[in-house]
């Protein structure tokens, strides 16, 4: 322990505690995910519908040369069988959707290998090489026929099977804010920065008219006794902090007064004082691991209620170094150790795990995590700036940012105002997002807004949904249509 005693004075007497992090929690009343294929399904707003193309008789065909690089949706094998409801193959929606719901007769497929759902003597699929015929009148297509053909027909290959979400915009919705703000010593600009800047997110979350409430914790996530379980050693050495700093996920602030809501007349002043958390916490900096304890506290009833049922979770995270639920098995940037491989811890928290948390807490388009973190220049070199030296890429809050749609900020960026302003209208942007009932081939994905195609919008995969960039989310009543092809 000498050695990493001394460690420890050498990170201290560089850059002080080195990471700031922050977690930003959103809310929306909204179903958290489709879960069932083969009916009409709501989306994430009014009227939402998901559908399999041709509802109205008959499957909308398409030519695979037209997806980049030759991609398809998926294939299945020759003469194989498509199953009793899969989900799989358009038409096969409970009501009729994606053939003639009204057909009792027997309709024709056009080649998707499906047959018609809803015919109650059989269809027979044209498309197919071998022509299976439905005679079972289950909607299951070529359940005996020769090879599957693609959409348009031809020997053996890919069936495309393409999904239709339609939804009407609603209006503002529920938003929780959880901030995650690290309490180490290279901080203490980067807090002021955003209790000066906190009023402009503000002023963006009230233009557009969400209902927001807001609670701060920091990223000393420590044990006061160092554990046995080395799979719980999340600080496996003294990197400073004490009881009083270890939050663990605990809110700070007073009591009966942690969440602070839209309306409270102290809401920026009561904020500042929350965020300015001092810089006497521990050097190990858990921006996610202290999320994910805060929202388990919350659950549990340890923490005030910040998280409203059915509501949207944005994290975000603000930090100068990399997260340590990944950087105790990496080589520290500050002292050259790493803490795995001198056999005294085990933990790791990644960014996917915490995602696949959230996914379970909340559901698919219901939470997201942004971060404000050391980036790197295009020559490659991390940022600097007066107020921020970094010397390590937040590589993890950067993925999880990139994974569940959430935004990126550099840390250097010296106009905070720019930077708390965006993240308001992006949050705006999250609260809009269109969860796929499925899998998308993402190249095929089109999106319309009022009958117009619209490019303004990024696939989020962590979630399976359509984002709208900052600035173009559709205004309430909007009619939003998304059709692509899903990946078998």
């Amino acid at each position: 322990m000498g050695i990493l005693a001394s460690r420890g004075l050498m990170r201290w007497a560089v850059l002080g505690p080195a990471l700031s992090t922050m977690l930003l929690v959103a809310c929306d009343d909204q179903d958290p995910a489709f879960t069932e294929d083969r009916s009409a399904t709501r989306a994430q707003g009014d009227d939402a519908t998901v559908k399999a193309a041709g509802q109205d008789g008959g499957v909308e065909a398409f030519d695979p040369s037209t997806l980049p690089d030759g991609g398809d949706a998926g294939s299945r094998p020759n003469g194989g069988s498509t199953p009793d409801g899969d989900s799989g193959t358009v038409g096969q929606d409970a009501d009729g959707s994606g053939s003639d719901a009204a057909d009792s007769d027997g309709g024709t497929g056009t080649g998707d290998g499906s047959g018609d759902v809803a015919d109650g003597g059989g269809g027979t699929d044209t498309g197919d090489s071998g022509g299976g015929t439905d005679t079972a009148g289950d909607g299951a297509g070529d359940t005996t026929g020769g090879d599957a053909s693609d959409a348009s027909g031809g020997d053996g290959g890919t069936t495309l099977v393409q999904r239709t979400v339609e939804l009407t915009q609603r209006g503002p919705g529920m938003l929780d804010i959880l901030w995650v703000v690290d309490t180490s010593g290279s901080m203490s600009e980067e807090q002021q920065y955003l209790a000066n800047n906190f009023n402009m997110m503000i002023s963006a979350l009230n233009d557009a008219g969400h209902d927001f409430q807001t609670a701060v914790t920091t990223t000393d996530v420590c044990q006061d006794t160092l554990p046995d379980d080395l799979a719980q050693r999340v600080c496996p050495a003294d990197y400073g902090g004490s009881a009083a700093t270890h939050l663990r996920g605990s809110f700070r602030g007073t009591a009966g007064r942690k969440v602070l809501k839209r309306g409270d007349a102290d809401l920026v002043s009561k904020f500042n004082t929350y965020t300015s958390a001092g810089v006497n916490g521990s050097g190990f900096e858990h921006g996610l691991e202290a999320a994910h304890l805060a929202v388990q506290k919350v659950i549990a009833g340890q923490n005030e209620a910040l998280i409203r049922p059915g509501a949207f979770l944005a994290v975000i995270v603000v930090s100068d170094e990399q997260d340590d639920g990944i950087g105790l098995s990496q080589t520290d940037a500050y002292s050259n150790y790493n803490f795995k491989d001198l056999g005294l811890t085990t933990f790791r928290w990644t960014e996917d795990d915490m995602i696949t948390y959230l996914k379970g807490v909340k559901g698919e388009g219901k939470f997201s995590i942004s971060a404000i973190t050391p980036t790197r220049l295009a020559n490659g070199s991390l940022c600097t700036a007066p107020h921020s030296q970094p010397l390590e890429e937040g590589t993890q809050y950067i993925q999880a940012a990139a994974k569940s749609g959430g935004l990126l900020q550099s840390i250097c960026e010296t106009n905070w105002s720019n930077s708390l302003t965006t993240l308001g209208l992006d949050l705006d942007a999250q609260l809009s997002q269109v969860v796929l009932p499925s899998a998308p081939n993402v190249p095929t994905i089109q999106v319309k807004v009022n009958g117009v195609a619209n490019t303004q919008w990024t696939y989020n995969a962590g979630n399976n949904a359509v984002k709208f960039n900052t600035g173009h989310v559709p205004a309430e009543g909007a009619q939003i249509q998304v059709k692509y092809y899903q990946m078998q």
